[in-house]
């Protein structure tokens, strides 16, 4: 370069204070001094040897870069070598990847959610399943309870028939006292089977699980009245001729009953031998009509009987009397009885189902489910800012093949 007391050489290409910046080929000079207008001159420098070495050397590595990428074996940028790890490593990053999880992203809690739902189901069916018992036992028990009035019905009807014996009932003597004692049967069986059970498929008697049934089978007076005192006029007969029995609750009555219509059927019934239980038994057309009617007698000293005879008048007056309403106000017992059971399974269901329908709904759904769908998203969003940050450009092919194929998947994926 040039040097002059009031000119200064600026030269790129040459020389500086034992320095040289090299670029090669002739380099241009701007050669000013400490005045503006002065000239400036263009002067063509030629590069130093040590340029060309340095050049010599850029050039060498950088062909060797080149040749070396070119002559990598393809089967270094394979994926399967690429993820090689060691499994005590792989194993702690998984270990710390997991305790970094919130707990509606692991699977135990979908595990436990999961069981407590199958546990709903399960108590939804159980749970209620415990009145079972009870209804089925409820069932035949209230038919014995209806039928007992049918049969207090019946006794008295063929009571008073046994006592006129006129031959308006169709039925001879011996017929309506063997009837009468089969009913009478009946009737015990079923109030034995409505109080105590293990009979008439009745499993257990209303006597071990209804205090509303006991009280009005066995305390004393006469709920079935309004008043509740037995001063109904329907009860003058129990109460003139079996007071006792009229204030001894139900189960008094009933006895006293049962035990008039053994009286009747001694007074009235004839010999035992006579007595046939007939009744119900297909008929023929000559049976009905002419032997049947053949001897129709009224007789109104057997007509007064109906009025003076104590059994006998206590056993009309269970037609429609004490005894038929307090097995009325039984069996409105066993109906209620029935209605509060289910009234309880049905609670229980629609219980447990709101139980079962807020946890799959709150439980599952909202707090497990789109809780880990919108963690979903965001860390999809976070691994694609990832990806975008990542320096694809001082990677080679091969590895960046492997960060596509494992961010979007091959074909073999779908």
């Amino acid at each position: 370069g040039e040097e002059g007391g009031e000119e200064g050489v600026t030269v790129t290409g040459a020389r500086f204070g034992g320095e040289e910046a090299s670029f090669g080929g002739t380099s241009s000079a701007d050669v000013s001094g400490p005045d503006h207008h002065k000239k400036h001159k263009r002067v063509s420098v030629e590069p130093s040897p040590e340029h060309h070495e340095i050049k010599k050397a850029d050039d060498d590595d950088n062909d060797s870069v080149g040749s070396d990428n070119a002559r990598k074996p393809l089967a270094e940028s394979t994926p399967d070598e690429l993820r090689e790890m060691d499994p005590e490593v792989e194993t702690d990053i998984l270990k710390s990847v997991t305790a970094l999880h919130h707990i509606h992203n692991r699977a135990s809690t979908y595990v436990v959610v999961l069981l407590l739902t199958l546990a709903m189901c399960i108590c939804s069916i159980t749970i209620p399943s415990r009145f079972i018992g009870q209804m089925v036992n409820l069932g035949p028990t209230s038919n014995n309870a209806a039928y007992r009035r049918t049969l207090v019905k019946s006794c008295a009807h063929l009571a008073r028939e046994l006592v006129l014996n006129d031959g308006f009932s169709r039925m001879e003597q011996g017929e309506i006292a063997g009837t009468l004692k089969g009913i009478l049967n009946q009737l015990r069986a079923a109030d034995t089977a409505v109080r105590r059970g293990e009979s008439r498929n009745v499993a257990q008697g209303a006597d071990f699980w209804s205090p509303a049934h006991n009280a009005v089978m066995y305390d004393a007076g006469c709920p079935w009245y309004a008043d509740g005192n037995c001063s109904d006029s329907a009860a003058k007969f129990s109460n003139v001729d079996y007071p006792s029995a009229s204030a001894g609750g139900v189960y008094a009555l009933a006895l006293q009953f049962q035990e008039s219509v053994e009286t009747v059927l001694e007074t009235y019934g004839g010999p035992h031998e006579n007595w046939k239980d007939t009744f119900g038994e297909p008929r023929s057309e000559e049976d009905l009509v002419t032997v049947m009617f053949k001897t129709v007698i009224f007789d109104p000293a057997k007509a007064k009987l109906l009025d003076t005879d104590k059994p006998v008048r206590f056993v009309l007056g269970g037609f429609d009397g004490a005894l038929f309403r307090g097995y009325t106000l039984v069996l409105d017992v066993l109906k209620k009885e029935m209605v509060a059971i289910l009234d309880k399974v049905h609670f229980e269901l629609r219980l447990m189902f709101g139980i079962y329908v807020a946890l799959l709904l709150f439980g599952f759904y909202f707090v497990l489910f789109r809780r880990t769908i919108s963690g979903s998203y965001s860390h999809t969003e976070r691994a694609r800012d990832f990806v975008q940050m990542l320096p694809t450009h001082a990677l080679t092919r091969g590895e960046v093949q492997l960060l596509k194929d494992h961010f979007c998947g091959t074909k073999d994926d779908l």
